[in-house]
């Protein structure tokens, strides 16, 4: 085993450790890119090119503008002075890189790599980090390499699927549209009501505009201006049912009662905004209680609109449901017979109350066609299971 080192890893050579600490104290030439080089520099250090020989005797020609010439820190030659008279081992590198860790961290994985060279052992592959055990051959390879062969890419310091990054890189990009459109709006609509070759042009720009990226901006400008035919022509006329979450949204949020009623009344003009509305507010009353809080009401109201006999089973479930109230009892205060006062911790008790919603009611009777078991579940299950269910029974009676 091997560790390829390149000119983006940390070079460290193996110092002349017979020959004293003293030849520890080579120059340190850190990388631009990232790691460094250690050794004595031959030449001029104002030359194009710096050689570089290491204490191996090895030269290195490396181009001054990849280098900057940096003498040995002082705390690193400390912690040289105090291990480097040792024999060149792995447990001597091992030391010195735990020493070093906390402050020189590349100069720590140069002595680790060292470690490895010296005793290529799992654990000590493992402790170098960066490294992975070839799943076919079991050698030890870059991390990045074995990412690669998964078909993973780089993005900055994490590994990813291109599939992810090319779904990231578009939501981006719908971002940046939606801002740009978004900032064109806003510009045009100030000029709407100009006279003039701008008020002309902003005119243009919306009897054309039909872009899905430009529904959020319109739906804000249509809650600040909530009788703007041309914001609500703009929304109604976007591909498809792109617009159509907006009119959702407003059907269920807005406080504006005139803008609610716009909403239902858009989401009726067709057969498949209509289903999609009518599955919308279902959804919401089959929901648990407590994934529907401040909806359901709403939601039943805005479904008798557009309800059809497939919501008669909701809602018969939905005209009374059940709510957990939690009632908390004060501790008693009491004075002990050496006159101190004492408090008791209290207690919490939980009930389950019936809650009735006549909205859902009121759908359910319309359905019913005048038939009406008020808020009686068990009555109104009994008249569904007689109307609506289907009996296999044979009565015929053969001799």
């Amino acid at each position: 085993r091997s560790l390829w080192i390149g000119w983006k890893a940390i070079l460290l050579c193996a110092f002349g450790w017979s020959d004293g600490a003293a030849n520890l104290f080579a120059d340190v030439f850190e990388l631009k890119s990232g790691g460094i080089v250690t050794g004595k520099l031959l030449n001029d250090p104002k030359s194009e090119m710096f050689k570089i020989q290491t204490t191996d005797g090895v030269v290195l020609e490396i181009s001054a503008g990849k280098l900057k010439h940096n003498p040995i820190q002082p705390e690193i030659r400390k912690i040289y002075e105090q291990l480097g008279s040792k024999d060149d081992t792995a447990e001597l590198h091992r030391e010195i890189s735990m020493a070093l860790n906390k402050d020189f961290r590349d100069l720590a994985k140069a002595h680790r790599e060292r470690v490895v060279e010296l005793d290529p052992s799992d654990e000590n592959w493992s402790a170098l980090g960066g490294y992975y055990p070839d799943p076919k051959s079991s050698e030890w390879v870059p991390t990045e390499l074995i990412n690669k062969r998964k078909g993973l890419i780089k993005a900055g310091r994490e590994w990813d699927t291109p599939e992810s990054q090319a779904i990231l890189k578009a939501a981006e990009k719908q971002k940046k549209a939606t801002a740009e459109i978004a900032n064109r709006i806003d510009r045009e609509w100030r000029n709407l009501n100009e006279k003039g070759p701008k008020g002309a042009a902003a005119a243009e720009f919306f009897r054309n505009l039909n872009d899905p990226m430009a529904i959020p901006k319109l739906e804000e400008l249509l809650k600040q201006n909530p009788r703007s035919e041309l914001l609500i022509n703009l929304l109604t006329r976007m591909p498809g049912n792109a617009a159509i979450g907006v009119f959702l949204r407003l059907s269920m949020q807005t406080a504006n009662s005139e803008l609610n009623n716009l909403a239902l009344e858009v989401l009726n003009r067709t057969a498949e905004s209509r289903e999609i509305a009518f599955q919308y507010y279902l959804n919401i009353l089959s929901r648990p209680p407590s994934e529907r809080q401040g909806e359901f009401d709403r939601a039943a109201s805005n479904l008798q609109g557009f309800a059809d006999k497939r919501a008669i089973v909701t809602l018969i479930n939905a005209i009374s449901t059940i709510k957990e109230v939690v009632q908390t009892n004060p501790g008693k205060t009491g004075i002990s017979t050496d006159g101190g006062m004492s408090m008791g911790t209290g207690s919490s008790q939980k009930f389950r109350i019936p809650v009735q919603h006549p909205t859902a009611l009121a759908t359910l009777v319309d359905l019913a066609e005048g038939v009406n078991w008020q808020y009686d579940q068990a009555k109104w299950r009994q008249w569904y299971a007689l109307k609506y269910g289907r009996s296999n029974l044979n009565l015929r009676r053969d001799e």
